[in-house]
């Protein structure tokens, strides 16, 4: 098998995106294909094998390719033997090679050595033939490589990290003793781990990557709303349902003779806050009341026609929740305030814990085992729901980066004197010469456009003309690239995984992640505009690197890939951008350190963190 055939078939063993593709034709044009190589090329695309591996657009470029590609008749190895010698015996292809009883092994700790013994064994077919050149000889052996790191990724595939890692780099070993030095143990990212180890433990050896020291582990984001009043809940989705988790630690308090509340106090109204605002309330606020907020709303859709029922708020204040009760709490945008009407609506079915379940999954192990005790039995689920209610009170030092999306209003000041606050419908560059950033709020003074029209925050539309605008004050939906770029790289180096809100909607979902890869380049890609513009304007003299960068969330394995660019100057970032298609994380936020399981839980004050211990103690159990 010859260089271009062996290179597509190290690339399918861990996925073919377009990237790859494209890096397998341009080595093709170099060196052109033999039809050796054409069928084997083509034979990656019909085999069922492989189906799998090609995406789409891959898939379709490769086939183009192969139907057009010229085949090459490369130069005979020693056309005429020497005299008085044996004819050698044929090259026989690797996968002939790997030995059947690598389909036997069933621990992954004992591959390294059987990798040793079956490449010294196999050194005189392997790369010991007569005409083999360098390049065919580090070809071979990589293909031998990838039998094995294949049965690798199966043997590990639930093991955790540490010891996938542990065996990936006794592996690692392995190969420099067995001579695969610049094949599968070089360093080419520079991130300091060996492109044979990389490979198998899923990362990609073209792009730099820093890891956490342990995959954080997800669930549901426990919504606090039901539906149209539902009360029951689903216990392995609402904290607040019946026979869910809340409901059980009520009986585990009442077994230990400890007063009980748990449930009830998850089932107050979240939006119970309202009663004590003067505007919301026409100045009639019951501070007393307001007090009582807890973590549930009866329905995912608030309806100021239907005010009572959908928010579970006794506006009226006659001690029950009636039906058709109409008030004005949501002003012109839908935002909680008021604008003389009450036919509003807000959506709050994405309103729910995932901030605390992405910190529960960064703080403690994953719950795997049912647990009973003092009669009451809790899910792995339950216990997870637990987690994710003392979660706050247990991360005691809270890291953070960036500014959150608020969608707040913009700010027209105009020359006359006059302030308008609402949402400015008319497209403009947010920077100009002489703007002023205070943290992700900007002011500009110039570069307005001809006609600038704003819905105001009653809902009156206004269309002003340039020359009588002073300034436009706007909340940047585009954090720092730079700060985003160094910050991930820093904090996963601690061996601590963090969480991000992945973009910068004015909705929050946080996840966490634990593994980012990333690759550079100087050479100005097609995603970048023509002229870069960043956080401090233009960009200006100094080292221009253009990064794509894949995060990978916990639990789940998926991914967000992102694009950007920096600026440095003396080694340091001076200015950066993104990409015009790529979304940008709104910020990230971490725990510092691990859970101590002392302190009073303010989130749920029933739910005591010395007592869930007890609970995920028995979980976590080998």
């Amino acid at each position: 098998m010859g260089q271009i055939t062996t290179l597509a078939r190290s690339l399918v063993s861990f996925g073919l995106s377009i990237r790859d593709v494209n890096k397998l034709i341009r080595t093709a044009k170099a060196g052109g294909v033999t039809a050796e190589e054409k069928a084997e090329m083509q034979s990656l695309l019909t085999s069922s094998e492989f189906q799998t591996k090609f995406s789409a657009k891959s898939r379709e470029a490769l086939t183009k390719f192969l139907g057009s590609v010229q085949v090459v008749n490369p130069a005979p190895v020693n056309p005429t033997p020497p005299a008085n010698t044996t004819p050698t015996s044929p090259v026989k292809p690797v996968r002939s090679l790997v030995p059947a009883t690598l389909s036997q092994v069933a621990d992954a700790a004992v591959l390294p050595a059987k990798f040793k013994t079956d490449v010294e064994a196999l050194a005189g077919e392997l790369t010991g033939k007569p005409g083999l050149t360098d390049a065919d000889k580090a070809n071979r052996v990589m293909e031998f490589f990838q039998a094995y790191a294949s049965k690798f990724k199966s043997l590990t595939y639930s093991e955790s990290d540490a010891k996938k890692k542990t065996i990936a780099e006794a592996f690692g070993r392995v190969l420099e003793s067995t001579g695969f030095n610049g094949v599968v143990t070089a360093d080419g990212d520079k991130d300091g781990v060996k492109a044979g180890v990389e490979m198998l433990l899923g990362d990609d050896p073209e792009a730099y990557t820093v890891k956490a020291n342990h995959n954080p582990w997800t669930t549901t984001y426990w919504p606090m709303a039901g539906n149209n009043g539902d009360v029951n809940g689903s216990a392995s989705t609402n904290l607040w349902a019946t026979g869910g988790a809340l409901e059980k630690f009520d009986q585990f308090l009442k077994a230990k003779g400890k007063p009980t509340g748990a449930l009830s106090f998850e089932r107050q109204a979240s939006l119970n806050w309202m009663l004590e605002r003067s505007d919301i309330m026409k100045g009639k606020v019951r501070y007393n009341d307001a007090q009582k907020t807890g973590h549930y709303i009866p329905d995912s859709n608030l309806s100021e026609k239907d005010a009572e029922r959908t928010t579970g708020v006794d506006f009226n204040g006659n001690g029950k929740i009636d039906a058709d009760v109409a008030w004005d709490f949501l002003d012109g945008h839908g935002q909680f305030g008021t604008d003389g009407k009450m036919d509003g609506s807000m959506s709050v079915g994405w309103w729910g814990s995932c901030d605390k379940v992405a910190l529960a999954g960064n703080l403690f192990k994953e719950p795997k085992k049912d647990v009973t005790l003092n009669g009451v039995t809790f899910t792995a689920q339950d216990i997870k729901g637990l987690l994710t209610v003392i979660a706050d009170s247990q991360s005691t030092q809270t890291k953070w980066a960036g500014e959150r999306y608020d969608a707040e209003y913009d700010v027209v000041k105009l020359k006359n004197g006059t302030t308008l606050q609402g949402r400015i419908e008319t497209s403009f560059e947010l920077w100009q010469p002489g703007m002023r950033r205070n943290k992700d709020r900007v002011e500009i003074s110039s570069g307005f456009p001809a006609e600038l029209t704003i819905r105001t925050a009653s809902g009156e539309l206004k269309t002003l003309k340039a020359e009588e605008l002073a300034t436009i004050n706007r909340e940047d939906k585009r954090d720092d690239a730079g700060l985003f770029h160094n910050t991930i790289k820093d904090w996963l180096k601690t061996g601590m995984p963090a969480v991000m809100d992945k973009d910068s909607g004015d909705h929050v979902w946080n996840y966490n992640f634990w593994k980012c890869e990333d690759k550079e380049t100087t050479t100005k890609p097609s995603w970048a505009a023509e002229k870069l513009v960043g956080i401090n304007g233009p960009a200006g003299d100094g080292k221009i690197t253009y990064v794509e960068r894949e995060v990978e969330l916990g639990g789940t394995g998926t991914k967000e890939r992102y694009q950007y660019w920096v600026e440095e100057k003396n080694g340091k970032i001076v200015n950066s951008g993104w990409g015009a298609n790529s979304t940008n994380p709104d910020f990230l936020w971490g725990p510092a350190r691990e859970a101590p399981f002392t302190g009073r839980n303010e989130r749920n004050p029933f739910v005591d963190p010395a007592l869930v211990k007890e609970l995920y103690l028995k979980s976590i159990e080998e």
